[in-house]
Parts: C-alpha cells; sequence; structure tokens
C-alpha cells in the first residue's frame, strides 16, 4: 500500500470479507491477462487501497501502454499523452484509495516521460516538470487522488539530475530538494502516505569514498530527513510508507547480502532478513498499519516475490498462496510483489505465467483471525491478547507483535541473532522499545571508563566515544557490568537480578506512556 487515512478503518473492518465484498475461504490468484493487438505480456505495479483495482503497463498494438485493471472490467489501455500519431510508451505506477485516479509516466509533447494523472472523466493529464522540455514521472498518489509524488529533471547551478517532487492542483509540481551538500546529485520519491503529508524516497549522496543512496522521509514541517541504514552498510533506498507515515520499508543497497528494511521513528532501520541463499532482497509495498510488506528475493538467477509478516517473517508468496487453496498459483513463477491493499490481504505483481510469459497478477489472501483476540499466546511472550499483551492495541488487532515495539515486533533490531522478549537478554520485557545491548548502547554502563566493544563506534555512526571496554568481546555481549568489585558470587547475582528487574519496571513504564501515546 502506499496510503489511506480515513480508508484505514473500513480496510480493516473488511477483515472478514473477501475481494470486492464477497465472502472468502481459500486465497484466489488471477493472471490479468494483456492489452490486445501486442506482445502477451504485462506487469502489475499498484493497487488501490481497497483492493479493487490494480494498475500497471501492458504492450498493446499501440506500444507499451498503461493499464487499468478491475474484477468485473478486466484490463483496459489507459492510452498515452501524446496520441497514437507516434505509438505509445506509457506506465501506470499508482491508484488513489478507491482506485478512480491513477498515476505513472507517458511520452508526450513536452518530453519522452511526463507525469499523468489519469480519472475516468479527464483522462490522462500531463502535470508538466521542474524544467521546460524535461521528463517527469509519477510514482504514487495520496488516498484522494489530490496529491502526486515522483521524480524530474531539475537544475542546480551547472548540475542536472533527477529531484523528488510534490504535486497538487493548487500549486503544481514543488521541488522537494536533494540532501545537502556539493555530492548530492539526485533524489527521487516512491511513496506518499493518506493525507498527503509524508513523502518517501532516496536521495544519492557521496560516503567513504563511494557513491549511492540513502532513504529519507519527508514532511511538510520538516522537510528531508535521511532515514541512515544499517551498522557497516553504507545505503538506502524507500520504496513504500503506510497510512500515516510512521512505518517505511525499502531496502539496504549495499551488502552483501543487499536486505530489506523496516523503519519506524522508535526503532530506526531494522533488517527483514532475506530467504535462505539470497544476495538481494527488497520490501517494495506496506499495508495500512505497516504489520504486513512485500517484495522480492533473489538468489543467483531466480526471482520470487515475498510476504513478510510479524508472526511468520518472510516467505515465499507462491508457498503460501499454495497452502491458502490457491491452485491457480501452481504453474507460475511470480517475480515481485510490488503492491499490498491496505488491509493486507491483496497483492499485486508480476511474474512468468505458465507459458514462460511475463504477466502481471492479482492475488487475494483469506481473512486471518485476529491475535490479539483468539486466545493464545501467538508471539511467545507469555502474554495472550487485548489488553494484557502490549503489542495489542485492540482485540481486533492481526497480530500480537507490535511495529514500535522493538521487543516486540518479530525484528532483531540490535543485530544478535536473537528477537524480541523473552529470547533476548536485552528485553526486559516484551514492553521495551529497545533491545537493549550494553556492548554496544553508546554507554559505559559499568562506569569503568572504557564503552561498548568497539569504543562506542557502532552507536554513535562510527564515531568511537572511548576506549574498548575489555568485557566486551562482540557487540552481541551484554555483560558490560562490573559486578566483581568486591562482591561474592552470591552478591553478584543479587546485583544483577536487582539491575535487571530496574530495567524491567523503567521498560514498563515507558511501554504504558508510549501506549497513551497511540
Amino acid at each position: 500500500m502506499r496510503w489511506t487515512d480515513d480508508w484505514r478503518a473500513p480496510a480493516l473492518s473488511l477483515v472478514l470479507v473477501g475481494f470486492a465484498g464477497i465472502a472468502q475461504a481459500q486465497a484466489t490468484f488471477t493472471g490479468v491477462g494483456d492489452l490486445a493487438g501486442g506482445e502477451e505480456t504485462s506487469a502489475a505495479y499498484g493497487v488501490s487501497a481497497d483492493g479493487n483495482v490494480a494498475v500497471g503497463h501492458s504492450v498493446s498494438a499501440s506500444g507499451l501502454e498503461a493499464f487499468r485493471w478491475t474484477a468485473a472490467g478486466g484490463i483496459v489501455g489507459l492510452g498515452s499523452l501524446q496520441g497514437e500519431q507516434f505509438g505509445f510508451h506509457s506506465s501506470a505506477r499508482g491508484a488513489s484509495a478507491d482506485g478512480s485516479v491513477v498515476v505513472g509516466y507517458s511520452d508526450s509533447e513536452l518530453a519522452s516521460a511526463e507525469a499523468f494523472r489519469w480519472t475516468a472523466a479527464g483522462g490522462m493529464e500531463g502535470l508538466g516538470s521542474l524544467m521546460p522540455n524535461s521528463t517527469s514521472e509519477a510514482t504514487a498518489v495520496s488516498a484522494d487522488g489530490s496529491v502526486v509524488v515522483g521524480n524530474a529533471t531539475a537544475s542546480s547551478g551547472e548540475r542536472l539530475a533527477q529531484m523528488a517532487f510534490r504535486w497538487t492542483e493548487s500549486a503544481g509540481m514543488v521541488r522537494l530538494g536533494w540532501f545537502p551538500g556539493p555530492v548530492s546529485v539526485g533524489s527521487w520519491a516512491t511513496a506518499v502516505s493518506a493525507d498527503g503529508s509524508v513523502v518517501v524516497g532516496a536521495g544519492d549522496l557521496f560516503v567513504a569514498f563511494s557513491s549511492g543512496s540513502e532513504a529519507f522521509r519527508w514532511t511538510l514541517p520538516g522537510g528531508m530527513a535521511r532515514l541512515g541504514t544499517l551498522p557497516r552498510r553504507l545505503f538506502s533506498w524507500a520504496e513504500a510508507v503506510s497510512v500515516d507515515g510512521s512505518v517505511v520499508v525499502g531496502r539496504i543497497e549495499w551488502g552483501p547480502p543487499r536486505t530489506g528494511f523496516r523503519w519506524t521513528s522508535q526503532t530506526g532501520i531494522v533488517d527483514l532478513g532475506t530467504l535462505p541463499g539470497a544476495q538481494v532482497t527488497s520490501a517494495l509495498g506496506v499495508s495500512a498499519d505497516g504489520s504486513t510488506i512485500v517484495g522480492f528475493s533473489a538468489a543467483a538467477f531466480e526471482l520470487d516475490a515475498v510476504l513478510w509478516t510479524p508472526s511468520d517473517g518472510m516467505r515465499r508468496l507462491k508457498e503460501v498462496l499454495l497452502e491458502e487453496g490457491a491452485a491457480e498459483v501452481a504453474g507460475w513463477r511470480l517475480n515481485f510483489a510490488r503492491g499490498i491493499s491496505s488491509d493486507g490481504r491483496t497483492i499485486v505483481g508480476d511474474g512468468l505465467n505458465p507459458s514462460g510469459r511475463l504477466e502481471g497478477w492479482v492475488a487475494v489472501l483469506p481473512p486471518r483471525v485476529a491475535e490479539c483476540g483468539n486466545g493464545a499466546d501467538d508471539d511467545g511472550d507469555g502474554l495472550a491478547d487485548f489488553p494484557e499483551d502490549p503489542g495489542c492495541a485492540s482485540a481486533s488487532d492481526l497480530f500480537e507483535r507490535d511495529a514500535f515495539l522493538a521487543c516486540d515486533d518479530g525484528l532483531d533490531e540490535d543485530g544478535d541473532d536473537l528477537a524480541d522478549f523473552p529470547a533476548d537478554p536485552g528485553c526486559a520485557s516484551p514492553a521495551a522499545t529497545q533491545e537493549q545491548r550494553l556492548c554496544n548502547d553508546g554507554f559505559d554502563n559499568d562506569f569503568d571508563g572504557t564503552i561498548d566493544f568497539d569504543g562506542g563506534a557502532a552507536a554513535n555512526h562510527g564515531v568511537p566515544l572511548g576506549a574498548p571496554d575489555p568485557k566486551c568481546s562482540t557487540g552481541a555481549g551484554n555483560l558490560e557490568m562490573n559486578l566483581g568489585c568486591g562482591l561474592g558470587g552470591a552478591e553478584a547475582t543479587l546485583a544483577l537480578l536487582v539491575w535487571r528487574a530496574f530495567r524491567r519496571r523503567r521498560a514498563w513504564a515507558g511501554a504504558r506512556d508510549t501506549h497513551s501515546r497511540r
């Protein structure tokens, strides 16, 4: 998904309803087909928040052509800004919450690629560019269709590069800028929140004698903020954002392996992991609440569309669909899962059909039983359902894990190969907002004048804060406490238990404050 706001409630209320409002007990899978007269090929790039409209491109008799697909009407071409005299070259990349507004790019009289906004009443309308006779591309649109984001050619002095933009009818195409500094050479907007106030994407930068990109999150009051990357990784790229802009997903650009990530302001960028043997993984879409993520994983020369949830982690989407009864997918190879509906059930993408041709597809998962009201401890933290489990905001929440609680989100924030309470010793409780590792937290926890396994460098953007602590052999250690200062074994154990109890009490208090603000 790439939006929804007022659409969140209706989307989540449809959790017991299938595609287009029809009750559904098992998954379904449908190829979108292709436009008549051209090559038998298509690709789906986006889906409306309600799951009823898929958009993308196919090859028609006139050339590459943007399409809009519905279950009732099938695949319908949207034409081109330039008309048929020179052939089409257009592609749809995003749709509004109800699918009535479609955005993308098309060849035009102004440039080889111009951002467009399509409606049934007005057809395909060009949005212009940031410079005369230059290219632009629309990638996403707000829930009501009034805010469009993308990138266009821009100049700064003697430099020409792509720049992220935000378009409204009243203001036109507005530059979102580049990262500050003389070596920033481009920015790209990839997704927008429901109300259009949060835009995500990536900007070029220069790090350690290497050029690449870093994910950004742009807001109306704050402008473009860099989201960083993982330790010992250089670059990142944001692809999608949750309904309210609080959860961002994308990929780490520099590996190996290159992995997908999820970001919140509480946890920062967190690795989503990969399929076994994969060299590249990327998150491409996220549900309204940020809990369900889709994308792809690549190993050698094979691509796999993937689905990530807090309960099941990362899985091949095809395997999930087959388990859920979608026999139609058996002969397909699913390459990319590119978009997901607000409720996390309708997924679109492309792959190789049984004839070996590239074709877009629409998959619909069956309703999921809400973990926060099923009487079971689904996340293994010793607490079940709302209101006991801190990951549950209500009894209707689908997952007991919470993207905003580092010790209850299903991810390994601190890189010690242990995730959440009680498995991670850095988690005092499932309500803790950080998977604290004493040997990699940037503090001198035992007051001996030394810090962490690396002097605190990893916790301070690569800059040491002091000498390394000899008790910390790796960053995964949790023993940066000097309990032997005149204490015997029993006293040291008691001190450790008291210290842990203090951390647990502090974590629970923090969690109560967090939930009171949500």
